[in-house]
């Protein structure tokens, strides 16, 4: 099963998204700043890291940057609210644009990963619903 950081100083957006993930069949940390993701990338090894761009203190990007550094193995995706500068996606496993749906980031990481189990047939969990305006 991949583990997942995600990181997005905007907290309910966090929460449900991660626990999405979670139905999902991925294993979640959440955090909601850069410097608590780097204290939690020094605890541990995640197979993606999910970084929103715009946070206070550690912008995202710069925070990816050094998740490629300290875990050259991991995928990295950038969320954002705005179109990137040119040429961010080529230090990117990834990049999302908000408001995006939670659907297609489960689609693009399981494509990426290729080490997470089918899910067919799963059962929707009633986070599904709640996170409806996201999908």
């Amino acid at each position: 099963m991949a583990r997942i950081l995600v990181v997005d100083d905007e907290k309910t957006f966090c929460d449900y998204f991660a626990r999405y993930l979670a139905t999902q069949g991925f294993t979640v940390e959440h955090v909601y700043d850069g410097r608590e993701a780097l204290t939690r990338l020094q605890q541990g090894t995640f197979d993606a890291v999910i970084s929103d761009r715009r946070m206070p203190g550690t912008d995202g990007l710069e925070l990816l940057r050094v998740v490629k550094t300290w875990r050259p193995s991991a995928h990295t995706f950038l969320m954002a609210a705005f179109d990137a500068p040119p040429g961010i996606e080529t230090d990117l496993s990834g990049m999302f644009n908000k408001p995006f749906k939670f659907r297609e980031v489960v689609m693009t990481l399981r494509s990426i990963l290729q080490r997470i189990p089918h899910l067919d047939g799963v059962p929707a969990c009633s986070i599904e619903k709640e996170v409806k305006e996201y999908e």
